[in-house]
């Protein structure tokens, strides 16, 4: 059996602008990224500090942003067998990461279909994180 992979997407910054303890408005890049992960059927984690009130408010938000997802600040079953804080992904995407990535660097990475490819002709040279 094919191993599944996982990528885990911090939210505050990450999926959407930074307002914490508000929820920011949606970052369309980064949320057309996730999709495309998820697509080529990879676990989607949301990596997140939120607790309480403010993960369910979340969790609220992504349902009603119909933004997918696998688990939240939970790792896949299929590889740790306790109930590790430490999240466990193939890739993180944060926007406090010394690595930022561009949709063409994903693609040169991850070699992605023509799905991938074409959302690059719409982001040429455009970065993910941008101030």
């Amino acid at each position: 059996m094919k191993r599944k992979y996982s990528v885990a997407f911090d939210f505050d910054g990450t999926l959407c602008e930074n307002k914490f303890p508000q929820i920011g408005e949606p970052k369309e890049d980064m949320l057309k990224l996730l999709q495309i992960f998820y697509e080529n059927d990879w676990d989607i984690i949301i990596w997140s500090c939120r607790s309480g009130e403010y993960k369910d408010e979340m969790e609220k938000w992504l349902y009603e942003n119909a933004i997918p997802f696998n688990f939240i600040n939970k790792n896949p079953n299929t590889y740790f067998q306790n109930d590790s804080r430490k999240i466990y992904a193939d890739l993180y995407i944060d926007d406090k990461g010394l690595l930022t990535w561009s949709v063409e660097s994903a693609i040169k990475v991850f070699g992605f279909s023509r799905v991938f490819k074409d959302l690059v002709k719409e982001f040429k040279d455009k970065r993910v994180f941008e101030n």
